[in-house]
């Protein structure tokens, strides 16, 4: 019998949020001690990009929390990976929209009609980017 592989793996960059959502479980005290580091997050990459696997999304908590993030992106994408990136969208900043050159898909949260305003602003200053 001959098991599929999944279309993509899900790693979770961080527990920390800097949104306070009513519904999330990552504002548990108890969830903001564990992150995986930098090296393992590379090694799981290697191995995802050797088992055949193309894509891999990177969520959190809020994935813009870790200083690293960019260094994570272009080493998914030095593997040939399809990379996926789920974000609340309000830490994007003229400084660090380069990050985006990285990712093939951006998913955006929009759980609160009130953050509506700040999550257009950030889409707009990458459509100023690029095309989205």
């Amino acid at each position: 019998m001959q098991i599929n592989l999944p279309h993509e793996i899900v790693i979770e960059l961080s527990n920390k949020c800097n949104l306070n959502c009513d519904f999330c479980f990552q504002k548990q005290e108890e969830f903001h001690s564990n992150m995986l580091s930098k090296k393992d997050i590379f090694l799981l990459l290697e191995e995802i990009s050797n088992s055949g696997i193309s894509a891999v999304r990177f969520t959190g908590g809020e994935p813009f929390l870790r200083k690293d993030l960019k260094e994570i992106l272009v080493k998914a994408k030095s593997l040939n990976l399809y990379v996926i990136l789920n974000t609340n969208a309000t830490l994007i900043t003229e400084k660090n929209k380069n990050i985006f050159d990285y990712v093939d898909l951006a998913l955006f949260s929009l759980h609160y009609s009130q953050n509506f305003p700040v999550i257009t602003e950030k889409i707009n200053l990458l459509k100023n980017k690029r095309q989205l």
